[in-house]
């Protein structure tokens, strides 16, 4: 709990997220292609909600993950906190894979 002057504050939910600055190409980044280098498993890639994939922006989320992906920055956030260290992982190996972007 966090106290502000008199009022306090309490967080309800956490949600670990991951912020990358550098350069990104959009498109590429489609739940299929993370099922392609093994980043996702199959039934997440395909159920995954795409709500924009387009050369400026990804954006689509799974049950435990949201990514969004401009030219400039990466953001992957855990629906819930227990999936933090699944998003670090993911995080980690798109930039392994991708090591000319960043």
């Amino acid at each position: 709990m966090l106290r502000s002057g008199t009022m306090a504050l309490q967080i309800e939910e956490d949600h670990p997220s991951i912020v990358v600055l550098g350069g990104f190409d959009p498109i590429l980044f489609h739940p299929s292609w993370f099922r392609a280098q093994a980043l996702l498993g199959q039934e997440e890639a395909e159920q995954a909600s795409v709500k924009i994939l387009h050369p400026d922006v990804a954006h689509w989320t799974t049950e435990w993950l949201e990514l969004q992906v401009t030219r400039q920055r990466l953001f992957a956030m855990a629906m819930t906190e227990s999936r933090g260290e699944a998003v670090r992982d993911l995080v980690v190996g798109v930039l392994q894979i991708l090591e000319h972007t960043v």
